[in-house]
């Protein structure tokens, strides 16, 4: 088979889209049957992840749900949680390439199954007994380079389009100063930050899902011609909301900091 053939049929192929969505959509309507006949109970882990209007508790709960079968394989086969985490990050790089080459099909699909490793590498580190600060640290320095590597296959894919190669950079900004914010904050005591609709899993599920359906959507509406608008469309909805994410961020920090700056000068002020 060549490219051109393995590209035909990965990209807008309506036969694999529904190989693709057996398995999630069963498993999902098997999900909220359990879910309900417990009662319909938010695990601690949900809880500390936090909820937005694009993942909410409920499809959090799912998602880890889903991930508990390869998560058991994993453990039983002694796999390392880095292993994992580093695993995930060549898959969503490969995936990437892959996007800058035109591939939308497999490389969204890539960069969905790379990104569970987010998830993934947790779970394994929990059943596992080896969560540590050392395996959260890697794990975010990880994220870095997959956040990147999606952006620059975007930004290879939409070179010839400067309107939407400003979107792509934007997005890329908004994702950094995102991480970026939420790092600095706690690293400066403020570890109650309002984490906003655009974190990284949002970030994940709406690249992957919106570069792997991007051919299909070309195939029922084709504005830009030959220009994949879904893609453009998401990467302009992570600009916008990711920035305002990170300005939210900032502002509250800001704010928490100078309460505390406050408190203290007031502290002194009484002599205590």
């Amino acid at each position: 088979m060549t490219l051109f053939e393995i590209k035909a049929f990965t990209n807008g192929n309506f036969f694999t889209l529904g190989l693709m969505l057996i398995g999630p959509i069963g498993g999902l309507m098997l999900f909220s049957v359990l879910h309900r006949l417990r009662g319909g109970v938010i695990s601690e882990r949900v809880r500390q992840a936090g909820a937005s209007v694009i993942l909410n508790s409920f499809l959090k709960e799912y998602g880890y749900w889903w991930l508990q079968v390869p998560a058991r394989v994993l453990v039983a086969l002694k796999v390392h949680p880095t292993q994992v985490t580093l695993g995930g990050m060549t898959v969503v790089l490969m995936g990437s390439a892959l996007v800058g080459a035109g591939f939308l099909g497999l490389g969204g699909l890539a960069i969905l199954l790379g990104s569970l490793s987010d998830m993934l590498d947790g779970i394994v580190a929990r059943e596992r007994g080896l969560t540590s600060t050392a395996g959260e640290f890697i794990d975010s320095f990880v994220d870095r380079y997959t956040d990147f590597g999606v952006f620059i296959g975007l930004g290879v894919l939409y070179r010839h389009e400067p309107a939407i190669l400003c979107a792509v950079v934007a997005a890329a900004f908004g994702a950094v100063v995102v991480s970026y914010a939420r790092a600095k904050a706690e690293a400066v005591g403020v570890m109650d930050v309002p984490k906003g609709p655009m974190q990284r899993a949002e970030r994940a599920v709406l690249l992957g899902f919106g570069i792997y359906l991007s051919p299909f959507a070309q195939r029922l509406w084709a504005p830009w011609g030959d220009t994949p608008w879904l893609a453009a469309g998401i990467c302009a909805l992570i600009a916008v909301l990711a920035n305002i994410s990170a300005i939210q961020m900032a502002r509250y920090t800001t704010a928490a900091l100078r309460r505390r700056d406050s408190e203290r000068h007031d502290d002194r002020a009484r002599g205590i």
